[in-house]
This record gives structure tokens, C-alpha cells and sequence, in this order.
């Protein structure tokens, strides 16, 4: 049994979307949770970039 092709590419798009938002979402949480938590913008940046070279997500374990 074969997969067409052209549903193998939607479901990379699928994947590479979701890639892009769980990474935006963990930068603009980490970032926006900094600046509540009394940290300035450049340093707010920071843990929010540094958010996404922790493992996590929902898929993790």
C-alpha cells in the first residue's frame, strides 16, 4: 500500500507549521513571562530564546 505523494508533502507542511508555532510560543511565553517577572526586554529576550534549547512540549517525555 502506497501513500500518495501529495499527502506525504501536506503532512510535512502540517509538521513544519507546528514546529514554527511551538517554537514562536515558547519565545513569546518565556519572553512575556520575563517581563512580568520584573526583567528587562534585552534580558526577557534572552530566557525567551533560551526557552527553546530546553527539551519540553507535548510530545516529550
Amino acid at each position: 500500500m502506497s501513500v500518495p505523494e501529495v499527502l506525504l508533502r501536506g503532512a510535512h507542511l502540517a509538521a513544519a507549521t507546528a514546529v514554527v508555532f511551538v517554537i514562536a510560543g515558547k519565545t513569546v511565553g518565556g519572553y512575556f513571562g520575563a517581563r512580568l517577572g520584573g526583567l528587562p526586554r534585552r534580558e526577557a529576550a534572552r530566557i525567551g530564546t533560551l526557552m527553546n534549547t530546553r527539551g519540553g512540549g507535548a510530545g516529550a517525555r
